[in-house]
């Protein structure tokens, strides 16, 4: 019993101690204070370097990305352009079939206006009244018709020729619209060379008489 007593004492001796030792101001055991560094960062070059790359490939990638928009708009604004212009015409057929009709539509047409001529130059010489001229021109003042011209005008008793000229189409297609109401119920016969653009030939007969056949 007496050796139990003796080791609680010396245990409780030594628990004593230690608790003495820990809770002393400066002893030997408290744990160090921690001292703040006042010591540059470390550097780290490897670490920079992958940053300014990385920079770079965002820079590229930017650039690349507005170029790529200027590219697909001037892409879409050609194809767009090219929808507006009209796909060919198909070949047509009847085309030759159609220019060799106007071929012999206008050699019939010279060869009347030739009948006409020789028709006027067998009637006896020209008439006394420049009739059909008279009327026309008349009819160009009063009407205001712009850019037609009565150039020259040639009658006989039977048949009158006038030499129309004309500004343009328009003018023409004005005329030959209201040459009817000008001239009455006169028969006539309209003729425009291609080898002579702008002029219009005009064979009228007085009222009452009809132009020669062909």
């Amino acid at each position: 019993m007496y050796r139990n007593l003796a080791a609680v004492a010396v245990a409780t001796s030594i628990f004593l101690l230690v608790f003495l030792m820990r809770e002393e101001p400066g002893n030997v055991m408290d744990e160090p204070a921690v001292v703040p560094s006042h010591q540059p960062a470390e550097s780290h070059p490897a670490e920079d370097q992958l940053a300014h790359v990385r920079q770079e490939l965002n820079a590229v990638a930017r650039q690349a990305a507005a170029d790529r928009d200027r590219l697909r708009a001037r892409i879409e604004a050609r194809e767009a352009a090219e929808l507006m212009v009209p796909a060919p015409a198909a070949p047509d057929a009847y085309e030759p079939e159609r220019v060799a009709i106007a071929d012999v539509q206008l050699a019939e047409a010279r060869r009347y206006v030739s009948t006409l001529e020789q028709h006027m130059d067998s009637s006896g010489g020209p008439a006394a009244f420049d009739w059909a001229g008279g009327q026309l021109r008349s009819a160009l003042a009063e009407r205001g018709i712009v850019g037609a011209e009565l150039t020259h005008s040639a009658c006989t008793d039977s048949l009158c020729r006038l030499d129309l000229q004309f500004e343009d189409e328009v003018a023409r297609n004005e005329l030959l619209m209201s040459i009817g109401t000008v001239l009455g119920n006169s028969d006539g016969f309209f003729f425009s060379d291609p080898d002579t653009p702008g002029v219009t030939q005009l064979f009228v007969a007085p009222e009452g008489v009809t132009l020669p056949t062909l």
